[in-house]
This record gives C-alpha cells, sequence and structure tokens, in this order.
C-alpha cells in the first residue's frame, strides 16, 4: 500500500509541471529574415501566436498569418494576401514532441540542448524541419524555448516558388532568395 502511495505521490509532484503550459504571446516571437538583390534584408515577425505543451509533450503552436509585420505596411498586405493567402490559410502551425522528464528535472536557471523534428504545416503543406533547440527553466511557472540556430525554409517545399517570382518582378527585384531562416523565442508559462 505504502509503495501505491508514494508512487501516486510522485505522479502528482511530476504532472503539475506540465499540465498546462501555454505560449505567453506577449514575450515570445517568430520571426523570419527574406534576402533579396543580394545585398537587403528584411525582417519579419509574427506577433499573434497561440500555443501549448500537453502533459504527454505533445507541441502545439499556431502562428497567425495576420499578424505579420515588417515594417512596411504595404509589403505586410502583399505577403499575407498574395505570398502566404491569410484569407484561406489564416495560421501556420507547428507539431512536435517533447520529451518531458528530463526537462521538468531541470532546476531554475538550467539548459538544455536539444533536437527535435517538427512539422511545419503552411498553406496546407506539411514539412518535417530538424530543430536544434535551447530550454531553460527560468523559474518554476515558465520555460524558455529558443532555436540555437535558424531553421532553414525553402519556399519552393511549400509551392511558393512561382509566387516569390511573381512579388519579386511586381516590385522590380532582380532576385529573392528561396531559403528563409527562421528563429523562435517561446516563453511558456504555467497556467
Amino acid at each position: 500500500m505504502h509503495r501505491v502511495f508514494a508512487f501516486l505521490l510522485a505522479l502528482l509532484a511530476v504532472q503539475p509541471a506540465w499540465a498546462d503550459w501555454r505560449v505567453d504571446a506577449e514575450s515570445s516571437r517568430v520571426s523570419f529574415i527574406a534576402s533579396k538583390d543580394a545585398q537587403q534584408t528584411d525582417v519579419g515577425r509574427f506577433f499573434g501566436l497561440l500555443g501549448d505543451v500537453d502533459p504527454a509533450g505533445h507541441v502545439r503552436l499556431q502562428i497567425e498569418i495576420d499578424s505579420l509585420r515588417t515594417g512596411s505596411l504595404l509589403q505586410d498586405q502583399r505577403l499575407r494576401k498574395e505570398l502566404f493567402a491569410s484569407r484561406r490559410f489564416p495560421y501556420a502551425e507547428v507539431h512536435a514532441r517533447l520529451e518531458l522528464q528530463p526537462i521538468s528535472k531541470l532546476a531554475p536557471g538550467a539548459q538544455m540542448e536539444l533536437s527535435v523534428p517538427a512539422t511545419l504545416t503552411l498553406l496546407g503543406k506539411e514539412k518535417v524541419l530538424n530543430t536544434e533547440l535551447l530550454i531553460t527553466r527560468l523559474d518554476d511557472h515558465r520555460f524558455q524555448v529558443v532555436t540555437l540556430s535558424p531553421v532553414v525554409l525553402d519556399v519552393t517545399d511549400f509551392g511558393l516558388g512561382p509566387v516569390v517570382d511573381s512579388l519579386r518582378r511586381s516590385v522590380g527585384l532582380q532576385s529573392v532568395s528561396q531559403a528563409v531562416p527562421v528563429t523562435a523565442v517561446l516563453i511558456l508559462t504555467e497556467r
């Protein structure tokens, strides 16, 4: 009986650590860099993030396409409407799975590096991406998840090559890179 009780107490001690974790959208960001004409770059940032980690370690992140900001209202509108087709596809989604047991044992301030495959769904197309993450336990109620290196997306994987080329011509550019580095800083907070 004591063993069963001890086991149940151990489960209760671990489960609440991951029972209800949400992405803190105010403190989190997903950013990308677009290179054009070999000498110019634009930085874009998505401000609308919604996500969680369930007790089994399943990660879900929704990125609201209409929250994109590049610093140019006209460019934002073109990218949302023409590139990302935000009316038809209002969100990009990322799904992954984390092994929670070693993460939950981190002391505040401690870090752990992980290689995690993640599935990105963009414009109805899926691509499995390899991510290198640094997870830091900030305190008993918050974790920070950061990409250690950018995740480089190939726009052709999502059928965007012709759209990028059309946008390039419409604004008079010579070239636009088909490879787009993406970084993320996510703060997970206990609800």
